[in-house]
C-alpha cells in the first residue's frame, strides 16, 4: 500500500462529537476515486436509520473508526448536508467478480482524500489489495483484474507491529532488545533504536526486510562504534578551540564524554554531542580548564 495511505474500513463505529453511534455502511467516490460521501447507519434489522455525511466532515478515520467533526443529533437530523455529485456508491453488498470475494473497504490517501486500493475479503477471512487502477465496474459489479491468489495481502499496521516484535524479540535479548523499537504506519516498517555492533545493525537491517506485509522496510538502528566515530567528526567540525580533546563512549546511545575543554566550552561540547542521530542521552566527564591570558611585559 502506499506509504501514508489509511484504511478505511466498511463496517467499523463511527464517533461523533458528542457519541458514538452507528456504523460506516458505504462509501461514495467519484470517476477519479476521490471519497466524497459516507453513509452511516444506526439501529437494527427493521428499524435502521441511513444517512449520508460528507467526507470532509471527518478528520480522522482509522482502521476500527470514522471520527465526524459534528454531534449525533447534527448528523442525524440531516443538518450537514452531502456532497451534491455524481457518485459510485461501495459497500460489502457490492457483488465482485471475484466468486466468494466481498468489498471490506479501501485505502485513502489523506491529503488528497483519494483512494489508492481497494481492500477485497477473500473466502477464507484473508484480506488482499490491489490499485484502484486494476478495478473497473460492469454496471454494479466490481471488475477485479486479478485472480485471488495474486493478489497482494493486506496487512494491518497491528498485525506487521505484533509481526516485528516477534522478530525482534526472537534477534536480540535484554538490553539491546530494550534500546531497539519499531515504528509502523501505513505499512511502512521502520527501525530504531541503538545496538552495540555493527554486526547486529546489519543483521536487523536484514530481517526488517523478511517482514511480510510491509509496503517498505528500513532501518535506522545506530551501534556504538558507529556513533563513536560520528560523534568525533562532528566535535572536529564544530569549531571548538586548539586547546580541547575530548572523545566519546557510547552504550547504547548513552553516551559518555572524557577528555579537557576550556570552561567556557565545555557546555557547548555537551550540547552539540546530544544533537547527532543515535544519542540517545550525554553524560560529561570532561575536565575544565580556565583559560589563561598570557601577556608581554
Amino acid at each position: 500500500m502506499p506509504a501514508g495511505s489509511v484504511p478505511l474500513v466498511l463496517g467499523v463505529a463511527v464517533q461523533f462529537r458528542d457519541r458514538w453511534q452507528g456504523k460506516l455502511a458505504s462509501i461514495e467516490v467519484d470517476e477519479e476515486w476521490e471519497v466524497l460521501n459516507l453513509v452511516v447507519q444506526r439501529g437494527i434489522i427493521r428499524w435502521t436509520t441511513s444517512i449520508k455525511l460528507p467526507f470532509s466532515a471527518s478528520p480522522a478515520w482509522s482502521l476500527d473508526r470514522v471520527s465526524f467533526d459534528c454531534t449525533s443529533r447534527q448528523a442525524f437530523a440531516r443538518e450537514v448536508p452531502p456532497v451534491a455529485a455524481p457518485a459510485r456508491i461501495l459497500s460489502a453488498e457490492t457483488p465482485t467478480s471475484m466468486p466468494g470475494a466481498r468489498l471490506s473497504g479501501l485505502l485513502v490517501e489523506p491529503t488528497r482524500r483519494r483512494a489508492s486500493e481497494v481492500i477485497i475479503r477473500l473466502p477464507g477471512g484473508l484480506k488482499g489489495r490491489l490499485p484502484v487502477r486494476d478495478v473497473s465496474f460492469e454496471g454494479k459489479v466490481l471488475r477485479v483484474a486479478a485472480q485471488a491468489e495474486n493478489l497482494a495481502p493486506y496487512v494491518t499496521d497491528r498485525e506487521l507491529s505484533m509481526r516485528v516484535r516477534e522478530m525482534l524479540d526472537a534477534a536480540l535479548a535484554g538490553d539491546e532488545r530494550r534500546s531497539v523499537s519499531a515504528e509502523v504506519s501505513g505499512g511502512v516498517v521502520t527501525l530504531k533504536g541503538n545496538v552495540r555492533t555493527k554486526q547486529t545493525r546489519e543483521r536487523l537491517a536484514e530481517l526488517v526486510q523478511t517482514v511480510e506485509g510491509a509496503t517498505a522496510r528500513r532501518s535506522d538502528v545506530v551501534d556504538d562504534i558507529e556513533l563513536e566515530m560520528e560523534l568525533g567528526q562532528v566535535l572536529a567540525r564544530s569549531g571548538l578551540p586548539r586547546n580541547t580533546g575530548v572523545y566519546a563512549r557510547s552504550a547504547l546511545g548513552e553516551v559518555t564524554l572524557f577528555g579537557y575543554a576550556p570552561v567556557s566550552a565545555a557546555d557547548e561540547i555537551v550540547r552539540v554531542a546530544s544533537r547527532v542521530h543515535g544519542v540517545r542521552g550525554v553524560r560529561s566527564r570532561i575536565e575544565a580548564e580556565a583559560q589563561v591570558e598570557v601577556g608581554l611585559a
